[in-house]
């Protein structure tokens, strides 16, 4: 097997006054040998990387508005009693803030009062119904015994076709009186801000007295993080948005593992297996766009990291190293062990317990 050279100089002083000493005399001291490290060369699996930098973004994000309008009336508290604020924990169904519900409950009072006397006016219509067919039931049989009249038979279809249409209007208002109610109810409910998931507040744009309006759906992820009440997001998932020439694109899958930390140094030094203070995530290859975007003439791929909230931020910039291609049985050279010299690398071999250049 050979053996790789890693070669370190020694440095070593010279006193002043030898450098007076003849030139033949210099020529003629052996030289001290140099000190030099060797490792044996063997194969394995060798890892070809992509490099890339992107911003991540939180795999789900909400910009939480308020649906209707109204002036804030109170911010929620967390378990310990102060505030929710900018980085509080959350969970699903927990109301966050509310604004002045006093417009809300009343329409709702109303609705609910109007639709109880709508319901009154069913309960009459249905006993009225019942009423004019049991006269009506009994004016058929008298007709067809022939002991009844006509008109006693005719005045009572009347009377029992106008209860039946004044129960089908009654039950048509007593419809549009629940679909008010209802409606008050969802008016009431959206004075409540409410988190949609578990996760963490980013931002906490309002304050109690602050008048807030609805806004328009369209908006820009610039735009409703100016104007949002409150930014909520969930930091165990986060994606990487990297836009990769479409020579590199070629080469990504899905699927395929990825490295990420916030500097691509703390990347190459734990391939390397130094101790490093600095975090280093696993993720993967999520989504590849099949298409070049006209803006940047680049092609959009997604790296997911989950589980590691403490490496990434929502917005931050983030180094990914991208396995693009394995070979299984490789010759595997240390890194400090490679020399680069202009565009050419090269090791040192033992041979004859020489180094030679390869």
């Amino acid at each position: 097997m050979r053996q790789l050279f890693l070669c370190l100089a020694l440095v070593w002083s010279v006193p002043s006054h030898s450098l007076a000493q003849s030139s033949s005399e210099s020529d003629n001291a052996p030289r001290p040998p140099l000190s030099v490290e060797v490792e044996e060369v063997g194969k394995g699996m060798v890892t070809e990387w992509l490099f890339a930098e992107g911003v991540a973004q939180a795999a789900r994000k909400e910009f939480l508005q308020f649906r209707v309008p109204g002036r804030v009336s109170e911010i929620a508290a967390d378990e310990t009693g102060l505030t929710l604020r900018a980085g509080s924990r959350v969970t699903e169904g927990t109301v966050l803030a509310r604004i002045d519900p006093q417009d809300a409950e009343n329409t709702l009072m109303r609705a609910e009062a109007g639709a109880r006397a709508a319901g009154e006016r069913v309960r009459a219509a249905t006993v009225a119904v019942d009423r004019t067919r049991t006269d009506y039931d009994r004016q058929q049989q008298a007709l067809d015994r022939g002991v009844g009249t006509r008109a006693q038979f005719d005045a009572a279809e009347s009377a029992f076709r106008s209860a039946e249409a004044s129960l089908l209007e009654v039950r048509a208002t007593l419809s549009i009186a629940e679909a008010e109610v209802q409606a008050a109810r969802t008016a009431l409910e959206r004075t409540r801000l409410v988190a949609p998931f578990d996760g963490i507040i980013a931002l906490m744009n309002i304050r109690v007295g602050d008048d807030v309006a609805t806004l328009p759906s369209d908006l820009n992820d610039v735009s409703q993080e100016r104007s949002a009440a409150v930014i909520l997001i969930d930091d165990s998932s986060f994606d990487i948005t990297l836009h990769l020439p479409p020579f590199d694109a070629d080469r990504v899958r899905e699927g395929q593992n990825a490295l990420i930390a916030n500097d691509g140094s703390a990347i190459a030094d734990h391939l390397r297996g130094r101790l490093t203070d600095a975090p280093v995530a696993e993720g993967h290859v999520w989504s590849v766009s099949p298409s070049i975007s006209l803006q940047r003439r680049a092609v959009t791929v997604l790296v997911r990291v989950e589980g590691e909230p403490m490496i990434l931020r929502d917005g931050g910039f983030a180094s990914t190293w991208i396995a693009v291609a394995t070979i299984d049985d490789a010759i595997r050279v240390p890194y400090d062990g490679i020399i680069r010299r202009g565009d050419t690398f090269h090791s040192f071999v033992v041979k004859d317990q020489q180094a030679e250049r390869r």
